[in-house]
Parts: structure tokens; C-alpha cells; sequence
């Protein structure tokens, strides 16, 4: 590495970073000495380079797209739009609702950083400055919003309003006789993950074995190896998709983009690798968003603060497209705002919405950082109203070890139950190791 004693003190750092009775981590050493195997650090002979021309407007009419001064640039290869991809690959999900996402945009733009088009060119330099003289002609329209504009204007048949979960959790809330009916709107940005190293793919393409190698693909290598089997026509035996280190990934590299698939195509017509790597710019407005909700949340409760009921009506960003995981943040979020507490009344309802953004899928935590939010904070505000303490206020609704096993009422993937645990004793644990149990 050049820097003497930095493996010694790598491996040092591992070993300290190890809790007691455990083995130190074995990869901190090779990655913080500079030995790790990522998709941008690889290169094979003879490759290409790719470069992404995304769209800049949020929503528009896609009329042309001209690609004539970019192939006369020096280095350039090839460029490719929509009209030159095979039938198999124009859409990146066949079976998932409308508006099917295409590949490369063809007739409407919906999102800022939606792949146009497409430059090879023997440099990465080449092939950005290639990208730069691709001509978009488009005639904006006025975008879709996002739920925090406001979606009373929107009838609850019109097709912005692209799934919808709902929970049901005993008698109805409202039907309880409760001392105080707390009543609040929460607005949760968007946002998107920043992994170390941004998304990348690696491509080569062997006719005579045959055999696709696609470097990069790190979550869900089944579901790539399916959909490029699909769009390429290729047995999926004959597709391999081999792991390197991650750079971080966070839930944004677990969705498939269109990159996914593009990337590999691009080695089979070019004949030589190809090799895409998306800067952070990209990044931003290309790799999936999550969050972007907007929650009513409704608690009742009793005089001394026990939950009797609560409702929870949420209106969720869905992004431009729908993608796999796109309705997973509204299901997790309404399946586990209960949380840890006894709650014998629940009802949510969760719609996902269509706008001129960034599609959505997973981060970390899909679903339970949003519940968690407001469950706590209506908690806290619930205190306030009754003139008690939020410490106490918890203590008289979590779930003790004689509670168990529970059954929440509420489904995810399958029924949400605990089987095990105690939620109150860990929860006097924590106070007594914060202080938080003696007064003042």
C-alpha cells in the first residue's frame, strides 16, 4: 500500500472494533488496505465504456432523439436509442402494472435521470463527452405531484392511484369511547441512499461458450438472471452473475434498474465488454428513491394514557413507474405501526401514487423507520395532551413476556406475530442504563 504498518493497524482496528467472545471481522483488513474486489476497480481487455443520457425534465412528450453528432465524435463506438433495442427488451417489468417502464424512453419522459439513450465510446471520457451531443427534443407537461401537494383533487378511481394496502386489526376505533382523540399530519420526505461506491455494472459476452458474465449485480441475482434470460433470450444457465465486494448498497442496489439489463445487451450487440459506471449526479436522480409519504394518524386513548384504538391513512410517492418492490414501504409501514404495544383496535390504509419522480423501491428499514417515526412521536404528543410522562405513557402499552406469543392482527408477507420477548422488561432495562428511571 505504500504506507508501512497500515495491514498491522487495520488488522488491530478489527480486532478492537470485535465484541468480547467474538472472532475479529476478516474482511477489514483486505478492504482497508485497499485490496478490495469492486466493480470499479475491474477492467477487462478491450472494453468499452458506457455513458447514460437521462432526461432533465420531470415530464415530458419524447419527440425525437438524435444521435448523429455524438457517433461523429473521436472515440465514440456506437449510441443507441429506444428504436434499436430487440422487442424482448423494450420493457424492464412485462407483468406489472401501467405504465409498463420502458428500458430506454420511447414516446414520454417521466422522471429526471430516465435512461434516453446510450454512448459507447473506447474511453469514459469519450463516451460522457459522446453523451453530451445526443440531441433530446422533447415538449414538457406540467408534472404529476407528490402527496405532500395535497390529493383531495384526485377521485379514487383515477390512475395515479396504482395499489393500495389496507389493515384491520379488531372492532372499529372510532366506535370506542376514548378520553382523548389525538389527531395528526406527518410529511416524510423522499430520499435515496449514498453507498461509497455508486452502482455499476461490468458486462462481457462470450458467443462461443455461450456464456454473459454481468460483474455488479449484488441483492437479487436470481431475479437479474430471470429478467435478462427474458429480455435476451438467453437460458438462464448461461448467464453469470459473479459477487464482488459491495461498496454499500443500503437497499438501493437491491431493485433492478434499466441499466440492468441495457448494459448487458450492449456487450452482445458491441462484441467487447462493456463498462458502466454511474456518477454521484447520476446517482441522485437514477437509482430508486424511497419514503415520500404523507400520514394521518389518528390515536384514542384513555384517561391514564393506555391505547384503546388508532388509524393510520397514508398516501405514499410511488415514483414514475411501478417496479416489484415499489408497494413493500406502504405494506411494511401499516403492518408494523403497532410496534411493540397493545393495540386492540387498528385500521390503515395505505395508497400508493403515481408522480414525476424518481420510481421508488426498499432502503433500509422499509416501512418500520416511517411507522416508527409517527407511532413514537403521536406517543410522545399523546403525554403532552394528558399531562403525563412519555416514559410512562409506553410503560402502560408494551407488551410484557406474559403477553407472548402475540398476535399483532396485522399481515405483512404472512401474519405479524412475536412469538417471543419481553418489549417492557428491555425497555426498564434501557431506562436504567440511560438513568432515565430516577427523577430529575
Amino acid at each position: 500500500t505504500g504506507y508501512p504498518g497500515l495491514a498491522h493497524a487495520a488488522a488491530g482496528l478489527a480486532a478492537d472494533a470485535s465484541p468480547p467472545g467474538h472472532s475479529p471481522r476478516v474482511e477489514d483488513e483486505r478492504l482497508l488496505t485497499g485490496r478490495g474486489d469492486f466493480v470499479g476497480a475491474r477492467d477487462l481487455p478491450g472494453q468499452l465504456w458506457a455513458r447514460v443520457v437521462r432526461s432533465r425534465v420531470a415530464h415530458a412528450a419524447l419527440l425525437r432523439v438524435d444521435v448523429r453528432r455524438a457517433l461523429r465524435h473521436p472515440g465514440v463506438f456506437a449510441a443507441y436509442t429506444a428504436d434499436d433495442l430487440p422487442e424482448a427488451m423494450r420493457l424492464l417489468h412485462r407483468d406489472l402494472p401501467a405504465p409498463a417502464e420502458p428500458v430506454l424512453a420511447t414516446t414520454e419522459l417521466r422522471y429526471v435521470g430516465q435512461p434516453v439513450a446510450v454512448v459507447l465510446a473506447e474511453s469514459a471520457a469519450a463516451a460522457e463527452d459522446g453523451a453530451e451531443l445526443v440531441d433530446v427534443v422533447c415538449a414538457p407537461r406540467s408534472p404529476l405531484s407528490g402527496p405532500e401537494h395535497g390529493t383531495a383533487h384526485l377521485s379514487d378511481d383515477d390512475p395515479r392511484w396504482i395499489a393500495t394496502v389496507r389493515q384491520r386489526v379488531g372492532p372499529e376505533p372510532a366506535d370506542v369511547d376514548a378520553a382523548v382523540v389525538l389527531t395528526r399530519t406527518f410529511r416524510l420526505p423522499r430520499q435515496t441512499a449514498m453507498p461509497l461506491e455508486t452502482r455499476g455494472l461490468l458486462a462481457e459476452w462470450d458467443a462461443r461458450a455461450p456464456r454473459l458474465t454481468v460483474h455488479g449485480v449484488t441483492k437479487h441475482p436470481q431475479l437479474t438472471r430471470r429478467l435478462l434470460a427474458q429480455a435476451l433470450e438467453l437460458d438462464p444457465r448461461h448467464i453469470s452473475l459473479p459477487a464482488g465486494d459491495v461498496g454499500g448498497a443500503f437497499g438501493v442496489k437491491g431493485e433492478t434498474h434499466p441499466e440492468d439489463l441495457f448494459v448487458p445487451w450492449l456487450t452482445m450487440r458491441a462484441g467487447r465488454p462493456v463498462k458502466w459506471l454511474e456518477d454521484r449526479a447520476e446517482h441522485v436522480v437514477a437509482a430508486h428513491h424511497s419514503r415520500g409519504m404523507v400520514w394521518r394518524a389518528e390515536l384514542r386513548a384513555g384517561p391514564d394514557g393506555r391505547l384503546l384504538g388508532a388509524r393510520a391513512e397514508i398516501v405514499a410517492d410511488a415514483g414514475a413507474y411501478v417496479r416489484p418492490l415499489t408497494t413493500l414501504q406502504a405494506l411494511l409501514a401499516t403492518a408494523l405501526f403497532p410496534g411493540p404495544y397493545r393495540l386492540p383496535r387498528y385500521r390503515a390504509r395505505a395508497r400508493c401514487l403515481l408522480t414525476s419522480r424518481t420510481p421508488v423501491g426498499p432502503l433500509r428499514a422499509p416501512g418500520r423507520l416511517e411507522a416508527a417515526f409517527v407511532r413514537e412521536r403521536m406517543l410522545d404528543l399523546l403525554a403532552h395532551e394528558l399531562g403525563l410522562d412519555p416514559v410512562e405513557v409506553r410503560r402502560r402499552n408494551l407488551l410484557t413476556a406474559a403477553d407472548m406469543p402475540y398476535d399483532v392482527g396485522t399481515v405483512n408477507e404472512g401474519p405479524v406475530r412475536y412469538d417471543s420477548g419481553d418489549f417492557l422488561g428491555a425497555y426498564e432495562r434501557a431506562l436504567r442504563r440511560a438513568g432515565a428511571d430516577r427523577p430529575g
